[in-house]
């Protein structure tokens, strides 16, 4: 389904909505008046191609990036990526999506992780344009009572909007800004454009907030896909700060198992209670669900169960069970320490 709907008329074309942007060190705003705002949109006439606005890399996620506030993170992203934006509405509906079209010829381009079937992963940014799009915010308050926000962004390749949030197997960039409130504004801190690529129809995952540590904050999603009426299986990615940048520092594949009558099972990511103060703690991952020997439409559908329960099934058709895997933080990365299983 995508994310627009087709409708045969005219495009409307308003330039006008100034945007300010106000950088770090008390430099003034930049006004841009290159907005448009879109309605009525056909494919027929895409005016998103071309032309495809470049964005010096200097340019994109200055640390130190001011914003005023109240937060929005249609502002935020056009001051992160400040290339060309655009509001899109069809005519009578309510599904509009704020947009930023934009190219780097000088941004260093790199290899994405994340979930990509059986394709080779991209690499990014695009060369011939990106349209990213706001996604989730997490604020939370850390341990000194400073108010921050995350944002997660979505980033497409150059195409017409209609192909948009289309493909079943279709991952998505996903990028993260970090934002903390100072002498009143919103302040960046912590940027990537391109983490990783997750998700499924070209749609990213919910992001969660999990705090690993003292002052010590971060985030994580859960990449779920599957055929049509087939099993759905989702990985587990955690992202922190990790030496002042955004990294990946735990993944971990098959946490879940739903769309299924016979085995599934439902993940829950915490950290160990400790009586000292730790940046990184040891985390908690609980695996809960029910194995199931049988199976009602084979021809879709197989058994399955956690790795740790291949000795409790011998014999048995069905039974619950709770799995534990503790994970340590060693050079950069959380790193399987231990498991334990128990069964009903």
């Amino acid at each position: 389904m995508s994310l627009l709907s087709r409708t045969v008329t005219t495009v409307i074309i308003v330039i006008g909505l100034i945007i300010s942007v106000a950088h770090a060190g008390g430099k003034k705003g930049v006004k841009k008046k290159y907005n448009l705002v879109i309605t009525n949109y056909t494919e027929e006439n895409d005016v998103l191609v071309r032309p495809v606005m470049n964005v010096p890399a200097s340019s994109i996620g200055q640390i130190g990036l001011t914003l005023n506030k109240p937060f929005n993170k249609v502002r935020a992203l056009h001051g992160l990526i400040p290339g060309r934006r655009y509001h899109v509405s069809p005519d009578g509906r309510n599904d509009t999506v704020d947009l930023i079209v934009w190219k780097s010829n000088d941004y260093t381009r790199k290899k994405l992780a994340g979930w990509f079937l059986n394709e080779p992963p991209e690499i990014f940014p695009f060369r011939g344009g990106n349209i990213s799009m706001p996604e989730d915010t997490l604020l939370f308050k850390d341990d000194s009572g400073r108010k921050n926000i995350i944002l997660s962004f979505a980033t497409h390749d150059l195409a017409p909007i209609d192909d948009l949030s289309t493909g079943r197997y279709a991952c998505v960039t996903m990028g993260l800004a970090w934002f903390r409130e100072e002498n009143n504004k919103w302040v960046l801190k912590y940027f990537t454009p391109g983490i990783g690529c997750y998700g499924a129809f070209q749609s990213l995952p919910k992001l969660n907030l999990i705090k690993l540590g003292t002052n010590n904050y971060a985030c994580y999603l859960l990449n779920s896909n599957g055929g049509p009426g087939q099993v759905y299986y989702s990985g587990l990615y955690v992202f922190a700060i990790v030496d002042g940048q955004v990294r990946i520092v735990l993944t971990e594949d098959a946490v879940e198992r739903t769309n299924t009558m016979s085995s599934t099972w439902y993940p829950h990511l915490t950290t160990f209670k400790t009586k000292s103060d730790s940046v990184f703690r040891r985390l908690s991952l609980k695996l809960e669900g029910t194995f199931n020997r049988n199976i009602p439409n084979p021809e879709y559908d197989t058994t399955d169960s956690p790795i740790e329960l291949a000795k409790a099934i011998i014999g048995r058709d069905s039974f619950d069970f709770r799995v534990t895997r503790c994970f340590e933080y060693r050079n950069g990365k959380y790193r399987k320490v231990s498991s334990r299983y128990k069964v009903k």
